[in-house]
């Protein structure tokens, strides 16, 4: 987190979150041109744990039609619950 605060800092377009697991096979050059040839898109790559596996493809595998009413940041209470108890 204290990374992502730093960066923040520099306006960048895109964070690339990468694990010990993940090894670069193409240059900087070619990552960044394709990053740039791909605006406003959002790149995730899950890997699932036998454990919780259904309990994550459950919530990346549907696409979810309310966020923006129903969400956090909902001031509308009412909107809120009636969309929270439909959604169950």
């Amino acid at each position: 987190m204290f990374l992502f605060k730093k960066a923040a800092k520099n306006n960048y377009e895109y964070y690339h979150l990468i694990s010990g697991a993940d090894l670069p096979l193409v240059s900087q050059d070619k990552i960044h041109d394709f990053f740039d040839k791909s605006p406003n898109k959002e790149f995730l790559t899950l890997i699932l744990d036998k454990n919780n596996d259904q309990k994550i493809a459950d919530r990346v595998s549907i696409y979810h039609f309310f966020v923006k009413i129903c969400g956090k940041n909902t001031k509308n209470i009412f909107l809120k619950t009636f969309f929270q108890y439909i959604h169950v």
